[in-house]
């Protein structure tokens, strides 16, 4: 499978960078390390849509074929347990990480992990709801570093640098910092 992750990324860092955010189509390829619920998956998938200035084609990783290419990708992992109905991980006693996504040599690359149980433990979600629409925002997050290949966090909206349990559930309509 390693070759198959080698070509996806060298795709997707040969991608053409005169198509602007807007008019760009974005895989998505992800997987789950443990359980997951298919309520908080969709949910997780219309929440990241909703906020993100790109159509998103969203690919399981076990359903790639060898020779696929792709324009624009990320490799998502999701860790831990996704599912809202499961016994709470602990309370987070500190400030952790939610998700992260990763770098080289100072470079974002198109990879990244959420942490399903942080969310859970941060959250608290009754349902699955509620925890996709977190595993949304948390993801989108991630996908904003990845898209603007950076960093950078804004102020407010899904893109600042932390983000509350209230953040994550709130059934507002939040958004970026300019968008």
């Amino acid at each position: 499978m390693r070759p198959v992750y080698c070509a996806i990324l060298l795709f997707g860092l040969a991608a053409r960078c005169s198509a602007s955010l807007g008019e760009a189509t974005f895989t998505i390829i992800f997987s789950f390390e443990k359980t997951h619920s298919p309520f908080a998956l969709e949910e997780m998938q219309r929440e990241t849509e909703r906020l993100l200035p790109v159509r998103i084609n969203w690919m399981r990783r076990e359903d790639l074929s060898l020779g696929q290419s792709f324009d624009r990708v990320a490799i998502i992992t999701m860790k831990g347990n996704c599912e809202a109905h499961l016994d709470f991980p602990a309370p987070l006693s500190k400030r952790v990480a939610l998700a992260y996504t990763h770098t080289s040599d100072g470079l974002v690359l198109p990879f990244a992990d959420v942490e399903c149980d942080r969310v859970r433990a941060l959250t608290r979600p009754v349902n699955d709801r509620q925890l996709g629409r977190a595993l949304g925002r948390v993801l989108a997050h991630e996908m904003h570093h990845i898209l603007t290949r950076s960093g950078s966090h804004t102020k407010d909206g899904y893109t600042q640098p932390t983000l509350s349990s209230a953040d994550l559930t709130d059934v507002s309509d939040m958004v970026a910092n300019g968008h």
